[in-house]
């Protein structure tokens, strides 16, 4: 349960993260 929380939360960050990034460099 607690890892895949953790992993769900990383990977959503990763997602925004990424997504913000690529808006950030206008790509």
């Amino acid at each position: 349960g607690r890892m895949a929380d953790w992993k769900g939360q990383v990977r959503d960050w990763a997602v925004h993260s990424g997504a913000t990034a690529a808006l950030v460099n206008g790509t």
